[in-house]
């Protein structure tokens, strides 16, 4: 357990909370969010991957600066979601408007900006 800052809940906007969601899912493949809601305003955020062999949890507490952040496994799947809000925040907070999507026989792949400026591992 240690403590965290808030940024990845500091977006500032409804759709700029979509927008990072985006870029995080992106960057951090085969995992998956949910969030557990209180009445007091007060959240869960969980964090698993699809082998289920990692997790990490996030309390958020209106108000706070910092959130008790727990984890487990193989994969420290709060340190790449930290990683992918890091790396949106140095692009500008990009919106959606900026990011494209190339499919080929390969796969797809999300691009920022331009073709070939490619996000997250193929």
């Amino acid at each position: 357990m240690r403590n965290k800052p808030a940024e990845p809940w500091r977006t500032g906007s409804r759709s700029c909370a979509a927008t990072v969601m985006f870029a995080i899912g992106v960057q951090v493949p085969d995992a998956f969010p949910w969030a557990e809601t209180y009445d007091d305003g007060s959240y869960t955020l969980w964090l698993r991957d699809t082998s289920v062999t990692s997790w990490a949890t996030a309390d958020y507490i209106p108000g706070h600066e910092e959130f008790q952040v727990h984890q487990s496994g193989p994969r420290r799947l709060w340190e790449e979601v930290e990683r992918a809000y890091r790396w949106w925040d140095a692009q500008g907070r990009p919106g959606f408007e900026r990011f494209g999507l190339t499919a080929s026989r390969d796969g797809e792949r999300v691009w920022l900006d331009r073709p070939g400026n490619f996000v997250g591992s193929p």
